[in-house]
């Protein structure tokens, strides 16, 4: 399973990959796609990848907001409770 190695270089693929077209529609793909392993590798529900297209090509911050839903799930699902809490 690989979740990626390198932030840097996604960033630097949004800015100043950005003047070009390519860049960044490479380091969305591959980061929606960490996405997806990581809610496989967790037994949570697959992000739609499809959904995600559409989401950014007609509005950007709607395929964030999926982006980090399906992360907030992820995390829900693998923290651990706290001592003397009841596990989730």
């Amino acid at each position: 399973m690989d979740l990626g190695r390198s932030p840097t270089n996604s960033l630097l693929a949004l800015f100043p990959g950005c003047f070009l077209l390519v860049p960044p529609l490479v380091t969305y793909w591959r980061g929606f796609g960490r996405v997806q392993t990581a809610s496989e590798t967790a037994g949570t529900e697959r992000a739609n990848g499809w959904l995600g297209l559409l989401f950014y090509f007609l509005l950007a911050p709607a395929l964030w907001a999926y982006v980090q839903s399906s992360l907030n799930e992820i995390w829900e699902r693998e923290a651990d409770a706290l001592p003397g809490e009841p596990a989730a």
